[in-house]
């Protein structure tokens, strides 16, 4: 006999994510290093597309396209933006593939850092306008 849980499987999962805090938490790190080239071959296969039905969705060559995916053949500025357009992304998403974004501050942070908010006291106080004043100054 089988016991039947009293919750869903998202309540539970709702649960668990109210134990854990942003400390419990472990950014995640790019560890593979991907050419563009190859990163070009992941997003057409990703969209289903062949070579031959990239390079007429393009108006490129499919050698065009091989040699791009091969590394034998620069991708390029002008070349990023029309290969992009077609499989819908960032050109940056081509020709950057490896490129880390910090993770962003927290507001707090972010306003303690340009002087709009004091942390001298315990709770956080918005500073005055004299007090930024003096800060710039």
């Amino acid at each position: 006999m089988l016991l039947k849980s009293t919750h869903t499987p998202i309540e539970t999962q709702r649960t668990i994510m109210k134990k854990l805090s942003a400390k419990d938490l472990i950014p995640a790190i790019d560890t593979i290093s991907v050419a563009p080239g190859e990163m070009l071959a992941t997003l057409r296969q990703l969209q289903g597309l062949t070579q031959g039905a990239f390079a007429k969705a393009t108006g490129m060559t499919q050698a065009n396209i091989s040699n791009m995916e091969s590394g034998r053949q620069q991708i390029g500025r002008d070349r990023a933006l029309t290969l992009a357009k077609s499989l819908h992304v960032h050109p940056a998403v081509i020709l950057f593939p490896n490129y880390q974004v910090n993770a962003p501050r927290s507001a707090s942070t972010r306003l303690r850092a340009q002087g709009v908010l004091s942390s001298r006291r315990r709770r956080a106080s918005i500073a005055t306008p004299k007090q930024l004043r003096k800060s710039t100054l």
